[in-house]
């Protein structure tokens, strides 16, 4: 042990003399960078190098024993850390942009995840709001909610005892007439009157409703919302007790609720919920959602519990409509997210977690590769003084200071995000009103501690592991490599950590490439017709409410059909005296969203692609009426359009675009040719049979159309597209579309009118240009491009920084031998096989397992990774990671070349 120490006090002594001249570059660097610094606050040449020697690990034993407790002896070492980590960012711009954006990736995801689950799971504002509960009813036999619960609603107001305050509400949608205003859908609640002591805010003018208001044969009232007493009404003070229109009854206002006011969800009107529970049976009635408050001094425990026994009397009582009925209870708000159990939003953290680590692993092994080019520094620090902690802290403060970036630059990402998030959301829950009222996607303290948590495991990940590995070795070691190869050795785990990770990249990305590049040309390419110039809309009848009369389901279906022929009728009446009207079509689906279903063709050859699970040839489907050719300008270019005769129930005249002809005829003649469904397209889990289609059944192809776009924007070559003639209110509901002379949107106020003035109960909703509608879908679409395409890009740049590090490494620890060779005279061909040797061996081993990889996931979805397109994808992405890994290594290979053979002999000295 003494002989250890002696060695140790006579090699410090001897570095002591001469460590500056044999110092690398970077410690060099650092020491003149910290001592011109000192000189600029006006302190001498000597002093300054002394401070700089210190700032870098050497002790001051005098100031070591003047310094009293009152000081904060860290502080000063942090300070330099985090200083001296700035400078290795801009030293190592390469390492920094790895570093960052993978781990920025990282932590912008951690937030989203947070935030939106802090959104999603946030109890209703006020006072109390953790006391509102929702009450509900699961059906165990499909896993699914039950909502005819006015039945067991009932039940619950007579016998629960924990829950106060029980109400229930359900949701549509009317027209809002105002005498000499616009007409305009507005978003309602039939809702009890206990739902506003429920929420316990006050009106701001008037009144709420009362239960005598829910009594059959009441005056029908209103309450209206502030936007909407803002925006219909002008903010009029006298509003209370005006008459409006909503859909075929009229309401007397009786008050205003105020701002921020929206409960249950996000409604903007209120009307009473007026229903007899006594009319129906067990499982009868419309759907309801229920909600209360807890009694005080209740728990949700001992109300689960209550609610629990009170279902089980009642499969008791009624065991054929309520044996698999669970009824259960939960906080209001966070219920929305009831789809996720427990166990799964830990395991989301930790997935998301992982993903930190895994970036952070690829981010560590590239700091040690570059640790071993500063193993003289760490040696130099080593002899003056500095323990191996404080080594280990210097390399965590770099750390630190790329993680906090990478978390700022995240945290920022994550705003953006959100934001976009948020009006995505709005939009597909517009129907509904958009978000609930108290949900807001933003970055919670709990979101930002969760992203500051991880950027602290990375730089732990990222500093100090590498840090203890290169300062583990002994010292007499590392003064003997100081000035030659480094005694680091990276072992097999590097090089099995290269190999996985261009395997892994370049087996995801053929599949990447291909739907970024076909997500990118959906979401730009030009509809091909002015749709700019057409408006369309969603013809709905809402729900008007009919006091205590309980009508037959089927009679009151048939009702609604008659009522709703009669009407579309009327409209399409209206409409051709507009002069602003140019035409006017409907249609079943959506243009540009079809479903897509697969047909069998008499005659024709099997689609290679079938199998049994995906049978005969796939075309989107729609039913559209006699002028939706026309309205669109698409041409006959064979056969015939539909007629008026089509619309006999025992026709079966098909349609079938240009596309359906190369497709699935291979370019030959349609006219005449039968075609019949073999599968149906799937939704909520079902496979559904489209409408005025039956298994089985020939149906004759009786024309040929242009094509339309499908699915959005289709690519260079449309999908196949097959069409079926369509009675306007032979179904229920309906897309109408409109080509106007000016802009769609001016049109827009009119149509709401001519619509409510065919039946007050129709309404013309999510009208917008048929452009905008597009667009939407356009816009998804590049934003799926725009992720996989940073999702590619961050794993092609982690594998170029590792192939960069390698060469790197690789240049470092055979330094002496590059110069020793370059002394003999060999050529510099000869010097860059032997430096690109391992690395290519290293590249073309990944590679060829990726490809193969690549290949057999192709192989297996039947060319659905590469749309059929592998021959040309996978020696593209072969060529991108050749070029990366090329690219990657040329630098550390220039820099070999560059070593002069005195400088690597002069090591020996």
């Amino acid at each position: 042990m003494s002989w250890t120490h002696g060695m140790r006090a006579r090699l410090r002594l001897l570095f002591r003399r001469d460590a500056e001249e044999r110092m690398d570059e970077e410690m060099r660097f650092h020491l003149e960078m910290e001592t011109e610094r000192h000189l600029r606050e006006g302190v001498g040449p000597a002093e300054a190098r002394r401070r700089a020697l210190l700032a870098f690990g050497g002790v001051d034993r005098h100031k070591e024993a003047m310094r009293d407790g009152r000081t904060f002896p860290w502080a000063g070492g942090l300070s330099i850390d985090l200083k001296l980590g700035l400078r290795m960012m801009r030293k190592h711009p390469g390492l920094t942009l790895v570093g960052g954006v993978g781990m920025a990736f990282a932590i912008a995801v951690a937030a989203v995840f947070d935030a939106t689950l802090g959104a999603a799971s946030a109890p209703l504002p006020g006072p109390g709001g953790e006391r509102i509960v929702a009450l509900e009813v699961w059906d165990a036999r499909v896993n699914n909610q039950e909502e005819q619960l006015l039945h067991d609603f009932a039940t619950w107001k007579r016998g629960l005892r924990t829950v106060e305050s029980l109400g229930a509400y359900r949701t549509t949608t009317r027209n809002l007439i105002v005498p000499g205003g616009s007409v305009e859908p507005v978003l309602l609640a039939e809702m009890t009157a206990t739902g506003f002591g429920v929420a316990g805010v006050p009106p701001l003018l008037g009144r709420p409703l009362v239960e005598s208001d829910e009594a059959a044969g009441a005056p029908p009232v209103a309450v209206l919302s502030h936007g909407l007493w803002r925006s219909r009404f002008g903010g009029d003070p006298g509003v209370v007790g005006r008459e409006v229109r909503l859909g075929a009854a009229v309401h007397t206002v009786v008050g205003v609720m105020p701002e921020g006011f929206g409960f249950p969800l996000g409604q903007r009107l209120w009307v009473p919920l007026q229903l007899d529970p006594a009319a129906y049976g067990p499982r009868e009635g419309p759907a309801l959602q229920a909600f209360g408050r807890l009694a005080t001094g209740a728990t949700i425990d001992e109300a689960q519990a209550e609610l629990t026994a009170v279902g089980r009397r009642a499969a008791a009582l009624a065991p054929d409509t309520h044996r698999h009925l669970r009824p259960r209870v939960t906080q209001y708000g966070p219920h929305l997210m009831d789809d996720l159990q427990g166990w799964e939003l830990p395991v989301m953290r930790a997935l998301i977690t992982l993903l930190l680590v895994i970036i952070a692993v690829n981010v560590a092994v590239l700091v040690f590769a570059r640790t071993a080019t500063r193993a003289g520094e760490i040696t130099v620090r080593s002899a003056l003084g500095a323990s191996r902690r404080r080594i280990v802290a210097q390399f965590f403060a770099e750390a630190l200071v790329l993680a906090g970036v990478s978390a700022t630059v995240g945290l920022g990402a994550a705003v953006l995000v959100l934001r976009q998030l948020k009006g995505i959301m709005d939009g597909l829950l517009a129907p509904m009103g958009g978000l609930p009222y108290w949900m807001d996607f933003r970055l919670s303290p709990s979101a930002v501690l969760f992203a500051v948590g991880l950027a602290a495991l990375a730089a732990v990940i990222v500093g100090v592991v590498p840090a203890l590995r290169a300062t583990g070795s002994r010292l007499d070691s590392a003064l003997r490599a100081l000035g030659g190869a480094t005694g680091m050795r990276l072992g097999p785990t590097w090089s099995v950590l290269i190999v996985a990770q261009v395997a892994f990249t370049v087996a995801i990305l053929p599949a990447t490439v291909f739907f970024t590049v076909d997500f990118a040309r959906f979401g730009t390419m030009d509809p091909g017709f002015p749709a700019e110039e057409y408006l369309t809309t969603h013809l709905v009848m809402s729900r008007e409410p009919r006091g205590q009369h309980v009508p037959e389901p089927e009679l009151e279906r048939r009702a609604l059909e008659a009522r709703y022929a009669a009407s579309l009728a009327e409209v399409e009446r209206r409409l051709a005296a507009e002069p602003e009207v140019l035409a006017a079509t409907f249609s079943e689906a959506p243009l540009g969203n079809e479903p897509e279903v697969r047909f069998d063709v008499e005659g024709a050859a099997t689609d290679p692609l079938s199998t049994e699970s995906a049978p005969g040839h796939p075309a989107r489907y729609n039913r559209v009426d006699p002028a939706f050719f026309e309205a669109f300008e698409l041409p006959a270019l064979a056969g015939r359009r539909f007629g008026a005769g089509d619309l006999s129930p025992a026709a079966s005249p098909v349609v079938v675009n240009r596309a359906f002809v190369r497709d699935v005829l291979g370019g030959g003649d349609a006219l005449g040719r039968r075609i019949r469904l073999v599968e149906g397209y799937r939704s909520g889990g079902e496979m559904q049979v489209p409408g005025g289609l039956e298994s089985g059944r020939w149906y004759e192809v009786v024309g040929v159309v242009g094509d339309l776009p499908s699915r959005a924007f289709e690519p260079d070559e449309p999908v196949a597209q097959v069409y079926r003639p369509l009675a306007p209110g032979s179904t229920y509901p309906l897309r109408l579309s409109i080509r106007t002379r000016g802009a769609p949107t001016a049109f827009a106020p009119r149509l709401r009118e001519l619509a409510a003035a065919a039946d007050p109960t129709l309404q013309a909703r999510d009208i917008q240009p048929l452009e905008t509608a597009l667009r939407k879908i356009q816009g998804m679409m590049r934003m799926g491009a725009l992720g996989l395409g940073i999702l590619a890009g961050s794993v092609l740049l982690l594998s170029a920084a590792g192939i960069y590090a390698l060469m790197s490494f690789t240049v470092t620890q055979r330094r002496r031998e590059i110069g020793i060779r370059s002394a003999l005279g060999a050529h510099p061909r000869r010097l860059l096989a032997g430096i690109f040797s391992r690395s290519a061996a290293q590249l073309g081993l990944g590679a060829a397992v990726g490809l193969a990889v690549a290949v057999g996931l192709d192989a297996l979805t039947r060319g659905g990774t590469t749309g059929g397109k592998i021959l040309l994808v996978v020696p593209a992405v072969a060529a991108i990671m050749l070029a990366v890994g090329l690219a990657a290594a040329l630098g550390p290979a220039r820099r070999g070349l560059r070593i002069q053979p005195m400088e690597a002999l002069k090591a020996d000295a």
